[in-house]
């Protein structure tokens, strides 16, 4: 089957769910409506076709007018041309909307999440161009309950085959076992108590709310060291935030850590905490969860799906004390931070393990290709 993947994004999340169907037989063609962007092809090497509609779309725009229209049609003619099965696009109010408007059929949605919970959030246009495309697909995978549920009260219940397939994580490398130590070798800490966090250094995951939050907790647990394996536009910010904290000797500002390292460090440490504002169903938390840490992340509703409070991990308010409150109460108690580690674990291998997700992404494409 000819599988066609439209996106100028070129995610972690998309190279996951294009590299299982691959796996699985499908025959993949990356498509990009808008251009290829300077870097975004880095993690995906050179195993895959990759379709650069650049060109096209700066003559559209430049010659004014319907320009999305223009592109659309030109984007059908190379899915047609490709001889195309079925189609799958993420951001709605770009990639899906120029899908939606090619007329191709059919063709599967996966909305990232901020185009669902932000975006309509704060615009009537892209709430209604997200409602629009929403209601043309064939079908919709949704990576949680919380997203799932966002799209039916914008589409108002009119929506196609809508399933909830979590993104996963590859679990037998995400696991408890692959630590060599390597982490605190390189932050220069040995026994220390160590928390880490993998969220970029952008707005919407809170790091500076992040950052108080240590710096309220180090003052009760004074080893404490505090890694942030991530980059952002945010860095310098990020930096200076630490040095007015004074927490700046305790913080390892990492910056991007690739996909062969990270299941090597995540291990090493002891909490893994997250203060984002928003998240759709982060696999940044699966990542840790399958390494076998106990996680503090902010109080929202994706969390809430994916923590069992007191269990796993907790769900905290990192506006007030309760972040750094809950970090202390992790560290203070090895042994218990041990066993919720163990159950984080247990959960990721029942619920997000990549290869059952990647399962279910393909009979949902040969479903609905076959329909």
């Amino acid at each position: 089957m000819n599988i066609a993947l439209v996106t100028s994004e070129f995610s972690q999340h998309e190279l996951c769910w294009t590299q299982g169907l691959r796996a699985r037989g499908a025959r993949i063609l990356v498509v990009a409506p808008f251009g290829v962007r300077q870097g975004c092809l880095d993690a995906w090497g050179t195993d895959f076709e990759v379709q650069d509609m650049r060109d096209g779309w700066r003559e559209a725009v430049r010659s004014g007018g319907v320009s999305i229209l223009r592109q659309a049609a030109a984007l059908r003619a190379v899915l047609e041309h490709r001889q195309v099965s079925i189609a799958l696009a993420g951001w709605l109010q770009s990639d899906g909307l120029v899908l939606a408007c090619s007329a191709f059929r059919p063709f599967v949605l996966y909305p990232f999440g901020s185009d669902l919970l932000l975006r309509a959030r704060d615009s009537r246009r892209a709430a209604c161009l997200a409602r629009e495309v929403l209601r043309s697909a064939d079908g919709i995978v949704f990576c949680s309950r919380v997203l799932r549920d966002a799209a039916l009260a914008l589409a108002r219940g009119g929506l196609p085959d809508a399933r909830v397939i979590p993104v996963g994580v590859e679990v037998g490398r995400f696991r408890p076992e692959s630590s060599d130590g390597s982490l605190r070798r390189t932050l220069g800490i040995s026994d220390r108590p160590l928390v880490v966090s993998t969220r970029n250094l952008a707005p919407v995951y809170g790091v500076d709310r992040l950052l108080r939050a240590f710096a309220g907790a180090r003052a009760e647990v004074p080893g404490a060291f505090l890694a942030l394996a991530g980059d952002g536009p945010l860095r310098r910010e990020m930096e200076a935030l630490a040095r007015d904290l004074g927490v700046d000797g305790d913080v390892g500002f990492l910056g991007r850590v690739d996909r062969e390292t990270l299941p090597r460090w995540l291990p090493d440490a002891d909490l893994y905490v997250s203060a984002s504002h928003s998240d759709a169903a982060s696999v940044s938390l699966m990542e840790a969860m399958s390494c076998g840490l106990p996680c503090v992340v902010s109080d929202i509703p994706a969390n809430r799906e994916m923590v069992a409070e007191g269990r796993t991990g907790f769900c905290a308010d990192f506006d007030g004390p309760a972040g750094a409150g809950r970090i202390v109460e992790i560290l203070r108690d090895p042994p218990r931070a041990r066993q919720m580690g163990r159950e984080a674990r247990a959960a990721a291998v029942e619920r997000y393990d990549a290869a059952r997700a990647h399962d279910r992404l393909w009979e949902m494409c040969r479903e609905i290709a076959a329909a």
